[in-house]
């Protein structure tokens, strides 16, 4: 494996150039199917139907969309300030808001190049870095599952294709993996 290393001397992985990306498969797990099936005739914000699941409560309460479907190549590590996940994903693939929300950010970062946040509501955000693109800007509404912006290998803190995908509730970061499935 091939690695290099940050301004703050912490050792990252590299993504590999060799990784063929039109060939990452498009799998969805059979929990995601559940949760889809049950879904799919509910409400998104059927109160009723939440609490009689016991999901009314904290970040539990929410049913993520998954922004995009890849390999996670570098997982979540709050002690290394690795704040979300890295998934690599096909190219040009096309990445989706993981809950209703409205766009706080959307610009170029010197780090995470082009970067987009969406505020959702009981103070989560979501953050997606390294875009090609950005497809909405600053101050607009988002659905789940709407586009927001194109996989990308943009900014100095990355070394290949992918989505590097954070949540934050109440100001602490949460790792991703734990509520979204992502392969």
């Amino acid at each position: 494996m091939q690695v290099w290393i940050d301004e703050n001397d912490s050792i990252l992985p590299a993504i590999s150039d060799d990784i063929d990306y039109d060939n990452i498969p498009d799998v969805k797990t059979e929990r995601e199917k559940q949760l889809r099936k049950e879904w799919d005739n509910v409400n998104d914000y059927d109160l009723v139907y939440a609490n009689n699941k016991g999901l009314t409560k904290g970040i539990g309460r929410f049913v993520f969309y998954t922004p995009v479907h890849g390999i996670i190549s570098n997982g979540f590590d709050a002690e290394k300030s690795h704040f979300g996940i890295d998934i690599i994903c096909k190219k040009d693939e096309t990445i989706k808001s993981t809950l209703d929300g409205r766009v706080i950010f959307s610009e170029w970062t010197y780090q995470g190049g082009y970067v987009i946040t969406v505020q959702h509501d009981d103070d989560l955000v979501s953050i997606y870095k390294h875009n090609a693109r950005l497809l909405k800007k600053q101050g607009d509404i988002v659905k789940a599952g709407d586009p927001i912006a194109i996989v990308g290998n943009t900014g100095k803190l990355t070394s290949g294709l992918h989505l590097h995908f954070e949540l934050w509730y109440k100001n602490s970061a949460v790792n991703p993996s734990d509520f979204i499935s992502f392969n």
